[in-house]
């Protein structure tokens, strides 16, 4: 048998670090699993100095081995490419290849457009390991977000601009974005395919826990802060009695110094995959105050453990979540506010929402299998 004509970016399944989780990652191994159990003949490249973990070593054997290449480095890879001449090379996160020049037709998936949609806040500063950024963006916000933007545009402009490039995005939101920012970029190049997820271990529990749960309290743009705050407020008020909040995602600290109400909160690092799928099957309520997602699967999980949740109304969140949630405007605190007073007062309204999410659920599994073998001939069928 001939070489085959596509070679798969391994290097976005990959970790640079053990443990180091990537969104992007996952989404590159399901359409590996997947075309590969589909029969689609791919090569794979992979870098010699990243991390295979057990799911993608799994993959990497149910192929020939002179289908897996290592490479030291990005000009190593595009060595690769030029020297056997394949029909596609395909990547799943796509964002370091800016300056792409192969002749072979590339193919990329856009997972949002965040660092163009939102490129600084004034709480961004909080979660900032650099010293510098943090100064910088918590004195100078309105400069650190123009040229934060202008480099994102730029290095997207370069991508988009692969001659003949295909572009993949995950939701009809991250779509229309591109349009937006860069008009000049044929829609019919662009194809939507919602981000895969599962849910399997993501299963109703028999027991109600009595706490509300925000995840990735740390990233500005989960906006875990601003609720945080209004939580307290509520509190003070007396409200929401024998209820507590648990964060995810704090390994700082500063989010339990600036609470009053102390032991109605819990903080913690980022959890395991066990303990996530715990506090998910046992909250209350989801809270899911984020400022942008460009698809966001943590609401669908507390959805299908029989969870309501409570959103915000940013970007791609509606359109994911559809009817099984209520919304906010995730800057406005009383707005957030009302929502989660409304669920928590509200039996009628709360099991309302856990029908209606478990039933969403449903919608996009189906919607995912529906779709799966379509894209993945309009991908790899040459």
């Amino acid at each position: 048998m001939g070489k085959a004509e596509i070679l798969f970016d391994g290097t976005a399944c990959q970790q640079e670090r053990p443990g180091h989780f990537h969104g992007g990652g996952e989404y590159a191994k399901f359409i590996l699993e997947h075309a590969l159990v589909e029969g689609y003949r791919l090569e794979i490249v992979l870098y010699s100095h990243f991390f295979n973990d057990e799911k993608l070593n799994v993959l990497l054997s149910r192929m020939p081995e002179d289908a897996v290449h290592y490479v030291s480095s990005k000009q190593d890879l595009y060595n690769l490419i030029d020297s056997r001449g394949y029909a596609l090379f395909y990547s799943a996160l796509p964002y370091g290849y800016y300056d792409y020049r192969c002749k072979t037709r590339f193919a990329g998936v856009i997972h949002g457009l965040r660092k163009v949609e939102l490129p600084w806040h004034e709480d961004a500063w909080r979660g900032e390991k650099s010293t510098l950024k943090k100064f910088a963006g918590r004195l100078f916000p309105r400069l650190m977000s123009k040229l934060v933007r202008r480099r994102t545009l730029g290095q997207f402009r370069h991508i988009l601009d692969i001659p003949k490039a295909k572009i993949i995005t995950v939701s009809e939101h991250s779509k229309y974005s591109i349009l937006n920012f860069f008009p000049d970029f044929p829609e019919e190049r662009i194809e939507v395919f919602y981000s895969p997820f599962s849910v399997d271990n993501f299963t109703p529990s028999e027991t109600c826990g009595n706490y509300f749960l925000m995840l990735n309290g740390e990233r500005f743009e989960k906006n875990v802060y601003r609720a945080v705050k209004v939580f307290d407020r509520l509190f003070s008020n007396g409200h929401l009695e024998g209820k507590k909040v648990v964060v995810t995602g704090c390994g700082r600290g500063d989010m339990a110094s600036m609470v009053k109400n102390k032991d109605r909160f819990r903080f913690l690092p980022y959890v395991s995959s066990d303990e996530l799928v715990r506090l998910h099957r046992e909250a209350f309520c989801f809270v899911y105050p984020s400022l942008n997602e460009g698809f966001g699967y943590p609401p669908l999980m507390a959805m299908a453990c029989d969870v309501p949740v409570i959103a915000s109304s940013s970007t791609s969140i509606p359109e994911v979540c559809a009817d099984a949630s209520v919304y906010f405007s995730p800057e406005n605190t009383d707005d957030m506010a009302n929502r989660i007073l409304q669920v928590a007062m509200n039996e009628n309204l709360r099991q309302s929402l856990i029908r209606r999410g478990r039933e969403r659920v449903a919608e996009l599994v189906d919607r995912q299998q529906a779709a799966l073998s379509a894209h993945l001939a309009s991908l790899f069928r040459l």
